[in-house]
């Protein structure tokens, strides 16, 4: 039998050709539909990851600090204004040295619409007790020390400018006074007002830290709402906590069990009267080639400092 050769090397047709790019081209769109898919999923989720780290290291930081408040100054139950914490108001506004805080800020220039801001008091770490020598009177203004360096690091801890905030406290810790330093003459404190009790050996005088957290819509170098703290009573200047957080929400427990989102607005309630900080974060990436994405986490803080 003999083989027709013309037949054995026939090739593909036309028609099976358009078969076979068709069935190609359906293959290879599936292929490269999934890649892009997972490269959406991919670039999703490490954006989140992302996200999600600085936020929980944020909140590590918010949570310490709040944790802290009235350390010390919770002793402390007068009320001062010589602080300009409150962006709604020109000039100074009043405190009390252990907590204070604004609901929803709207309209001012460096702090994104709708979010809070929060004010934490608490003693610093570098602290000594009196020795004989030093003291500071009532009704005087001089705080009379033998050194500023009140951790025995060889630095001054105390100052007119980035330093100026301390706490003097009772030996018992029947009370104690915030104090802002007006001028330093040697190592004499001058207080910007006059103390209420005497203060004396064996008595303890600490710096003081004034945490301020914020979101911050403005910041030249980022594109995005940045969290910041800044620390008055130590330097001074707003640093960047986390990228990408465009909201931050305090709610407040009080002594009676009530949920507050201002405490102190109306007057109600005082700072001493607040238990724990249910703090809110919400923070937003956008993701190439898929948009907006949110995560949001919370933390209750107990403040432990605070109304003992």
């Amino acid at each position: 039998m003999k083989c027709n050769a013309h037949h054995l090397n026939r090739g593909f047709t036309l028609i099976e050709l358009l078969i076979a790019l068709v069935i190609s081209g359906i293959v290879l769109t599936g292929i490269i539909t999934a890649f892009t898919n997972q490269q959406k999923t991919y670039r999703t989720q490490f954006q989140l990851t992302q996200l999600n780290q600085n936020m929980r290291s944020a909140m590590s930081m918010i949570v310490e600090d709040a944790r802290m408040a009235g350390f010390y100054t919770h002793f402390d139950r007068n009320i001062y204004n010589d602080i300009d914490w409150n962006p709604l108001n020109a000039g100074n506004d009043p405190y009390e040295p252990t907590l204070c805080s604004l609901d929803n800020i709207v309209g001012q220039v460096g702090y994104q619409d709708g979010t809070d801001l929060i004010v934490l008091f608490k003693g610093g770490r570098e602290r000594k007790t009196l020795v004989a020598g030093e003291m500071a009177d009532a009704g005087a203004t001089t705080i009379t020390l033998t050194s500023l360096d009140l951790d025995g690091d060889g630095v001054d801890d105390l100052n007119a400018v980035d330093k100026k905030f301390g706490v003097m406290v009772r030996a018992d810790y029947t009370g104690a006074e915030f104090f802002t330093v007006a001028a330093i003459a040697g190592t004499n404190v001058t207080n910007a007002r006059t103390f209420v009790n005497s203060y004396r050996e064996t008595d303890l005088i600490s710096r003081a830290d004034v945490i301020i957290y914020r979101i911050n819509d403005a910041n030249p170098a980022y594109a995005t709402p940045v969290l910041e703290r800044c620390n008055l009573g130590d330097g001074g200047a707003w640093g960047v906590v986390a990228e990408n957080v465009i909201d931050l929400q305090l709610q407040y427990w009080m002594n009676d069990g009530a949920l507050s989102n201002d405490p102190t607005a109306d007057g109600t309630y005082t700072a001493n009267d607040i238990r724990s900080v249910v703090v809110t974060m919400t923070g937003q990436v956008n993701v190439a080639n898929v948009g907006l994405k949110q995560q949001s986490t919370s933390s209750t803080v107990r403040v432990r400092n605070i109304g003992i």
